[in-house]
């Protein structure tokens, strides 16, 4: 329709060339500048036509991104419609059947990741570790990894992918979107501790391992108040006493990220696979 309407606009503009001019031209020039406007008309019509052809072939091979390849690509071997939500650009939810390679679970899951390495933004510095896999019942068992940067663990970063006959059917989990970070802390591990004692007011402190480093993203602990992926270096504090808690300081400013009883009556605490959904910043 544009190039049609782009046709028109050029006969139009022609037309009132040719009344003007024939209204002041000898009969013969007359006919002869007619003969010339009309080529004229005909070659402004054809580079337009030629223009908008060159455009229009210059958009559609233009490369598209590596996720929407990504995407593209698991469409097109899912036996059933797909569906896939992202946040922060990554992605956090697929739905579809995805048939898998590898005869373990283990192995078949690892496919899947594999396929949607571009939809995850993984890389060298970025990655997906396989964790536990659990048997739900006879047809489906569920994988999980855990996400790391440069070794570090990404505190509550992880993906399930569940599996049913061989094939990918729902994966979901909250990942961290690093870019570029440094995992060098300002802050020393004994720097934190004292932090620690100040505060519990200088008390006996007691903890189940040494304050590990570790990523810490907001955006991943509580997806629903925090909309944007702001990933930092942290220090994770696991306390035994005076009371049982899980406390997390950035690495480089000190400032208290966030803190969170782990006594877990009558229930298993997975500290590897803890997302913090019940978790409160003090």
């Amino acid at each position: 329709m544009k190039r049609s309407a782009d046709n028109e606009k050029v006969l139009s503009t022609t037309t009132i060339v040719h009344h003007v001019i024939c209204s002041h031209m000898h009969p013969l020039l007359r006919r002869t500048g007619l003969v010339v406007l009309s080529l004229v008309a005909l070659a402004l019509v054809g580079l337009t036509v030629y223009t908008y052809r060159q455009s229009h072939n210059r958009s559609s091979q233009l490369p598209s991104s590596p996720q929407q390849r990504a995407f593209d690509a698991l469409k097109r071997v899912s036996t059933q419609p797909v569906k896939v939500q992202m946040q922060n650009g990554v992605m956090r939810f697929f739905q579809g059947e995805i048939p898998l390679e590898g005869k373990t679970p283990s192995e078949q899951a690892q496919s899947f990741i594999t396929a949607a390495h571009d939809l995850y933004r993984l890389s060298e510095d970025l990655t997906l570790v396989p964790g536990k896999i659990k048997r739900l019942d006879q047809e489906e068992t569920a994988a999980h990894f855990s996400e790391r940067y440069k070794g570090l663990p990404v505190f509550g970063a992880n993906v399930v992918v569940m599996i049913r006959d061989g094939k990918a059917t729902t994966v979901q989990g909250s990942l961290a979107r690093i870019d570029q970070l440094s995992i060098e802390p300002t802050r020393t591990s004994m720097q934190i501790m004292e932090q620690v004692k100040a505060l519990y007011k200088n008390a006996t402190v007691h903890t189940s391992v040494d304050p590990a480093l570790e990523i810490f993203d907001p955006a991943v602990v509580d997806a629903a108040t925090h909309d944007r992926s702001e990933p930092r270096l942290a220090w994770r504090v696991i306390l035994e006493a005076p009371e049982s808690v899980d406390i997390h300081f950035d690495a480089n400013d000190g400032h208290l990220l966030l803190k969170y009883a782990t006594a877990m009556d009558d229930y298993e605490l997975d500290l590897e696979h803890a997302n913090g959904a019940f978790a409160s910043n003090v």
